[in-house]
């Protein structure tokens, strides 16, 4: 699931998806879009993403992101 469209459908109880992410070590004041969808993966409320394909939607800061999201389940990506 794109994250630039997860804005678009947060769910009641997404608050724990960010709450997880920010206790991971990701910085409070980032995009919440991006926080849910670490968050929720590290819940497993959303699937282990199969490919990572990088974006700068909603915002630039996704790098972070996809960086951490590769990182997590040693995913290939470029830079």
């Amino acid at each position: 699931m794109p994250s630039g469209i997860c804005a678009a459908i947060f769910e009641p109880g997404f608050e724990d998806a960010i709450d997880r992410c920010e206790a991971l070590g990701i910085a409070h004041f980032l995009c919440l879009a991006q926080k849910y969808l670490i968050g929720a993966i590290d819940l497993k409320q959303l699937p282990k993403p199969s490919l990572l394909i990088k974006t700068t939607v909603p915002c630039s800061s996704s790098n972070m992101q996809y960086e951490y999201l590769a990182a997590r389940y040693k995913a290939l990506s470029a830079r």
